[in-house]
């Protein structure tokens, strides 16, 4: 299951699933999972990020990050997300500190977040290595009970347009410059998986611990975020009426520091958390207008089809290439209610389409 379709939904929604498989983050995964068995797979940091280079070249799906990986070398694709926390800047780090999604950049203290990330990491039940992931599935199946496969296929094998020894000197550097932090929590994940090897015959209850030692923390958000772009106010109204089916998500924002070029993210979910829309301006292909220190105002106008009840709006400022850093959001930012007089027509597909986008800086 996605990340999107968790994030929101009450955690008593996934009591009868026996399984729960997936890229989450760990906050969402604590919603869920303290009272199963977690576990979770590390690969070599760069290596990682060589695969998944290759794997977007190869992908049908086209998406910002995907259509830069086919456009750029690799060189220049590390270079441009040098800064991203889930591509190439410490993602190992960001995710097991469990960081939210209303953070513009890593925190002042270093071992502060790596000490965090560590913890959760230390809290699964089960850390295997991708390096190892024939003894890691064997000793899995050991601890749980499980007969082990005769063979394990290897799936969804990445085209190499170029070898992982030919990368140049200077992206090397930047590669080992980004993941400092996440080399270092690579080597606690092989010492936490070495140490259930030495333990495989060992009894089993030696690996069940309590809740506290199982509990995932979120890395606190420092006060001062250091924002480059701040939202001010968001609103969802109905044009002209509260007749009409069309609806405008409007938000005011301003920008305090230089951005290379902002995106504006929307997200709507219904009363009971799911997901009915959402989308941002990047992968529309639009652009947010705005200027240094001046009031800035951006537009949604979009043809509202949806069931009648409450929906919440949840909003976003960020920058593609900095994938993972949020300038500013807010969950659940405003709502609106879908009344008996515009409830979605009889016979017309339910749902959200987007009509017009307008951005303006306001006084100039």
């Amino acid at each position: 299951m996605a990340e999107h379709q968790l994030r929101l939904i009450p955690t008593a929604r996934f009591e009868h699933y026996k399984l729960i498989a997936g890229h989450f983050s760990v906050l969402s995964q604590s919603g869920f999972c303290r009272s199963r068995y977690s576990l979770t797979l590390l690969r070599e940091p760069i290596g990682r990020i060589f695969s998944l280079y290759n794997f977007w070249r190869s992908v049908p799906e086209q998406n910002p990050w995907t259509s830069k990986a086919k456009e750029l070398s690799f060189a220049g694709f590390v270079e441009f997300f040098m800064d991203s926390p889930v591509i190439v800047h410490n993602p190992y780090t960001h995710h097991f500190a469990a960081i939210g999604r209303d953070c513009p950049s890593y925190p002042v203290d270093a071992n502060a977040l790596l000490a965090a990330a560590k913890h959760n990491l230390a809290a699964f039940d089960f850390v295997g290595i991708f390096e190892e992931f024939d003894l890691s599935t064997r000793l899995l199946c050991h601890e749980l009970g499980w007969s082990p496969p005769a063979t394990i296929p290897h799936e969804n094998r990445s085209r190499l347009d170029v070898g992982f020894g030919e990368i140049d000197r200077q992206t090397t550097e930047i590669l080992q410059d980004r993941n400092r932090l996440d080399l270092e929590m690579y080597e606690f994940a092989v010492q936490l998986f070495n140490a259930r090897k030495a333990g495989a015959g060992a009894d089993e209850s030696t690996f069940h611990r309590g809740f506290e030692e199982r509990r995932f923390i979120p890395f606190p958000i420092p006060y001062q975020t250091g924002r480059r772009a701040t939202i001010h106010s968001v609103s969802a109204s109905w044009i002209p009426d509260e007749s009409s089916r069309t609806l405008e998500i409007a938000v005011s924002f301003q920008v305090n520091l230089q951005t290379a070029k902002l995106a504006w993210g929307v997200q709507i979910t219904d009363a009971a958390g799911n997901i009915v829309w959402g989308t941002n301006t990047t992968n529309e292909g639009l652009t947010l207008n705005y200027k240094m220190d001046r009031e800035c105002r951006g537009a949604y106008l979009v043809q509202c089809e949806l069931p009648q009840g409450t929906y919440f709006v949840t909003v976003s400022l960020a920058e593609a290439r900095r994938l993972g850093f949020h300038e500013h959001w807010i969950d659940n930012a405003t709502s609106f209610t879908v009344a008996p007089s515009h409830i979605a027509r009889p016979g017309y597909g339910s749902g959200i389409r987007l009509k017009k986008f307008s951005s303006v800086v306001i006084g100039v």
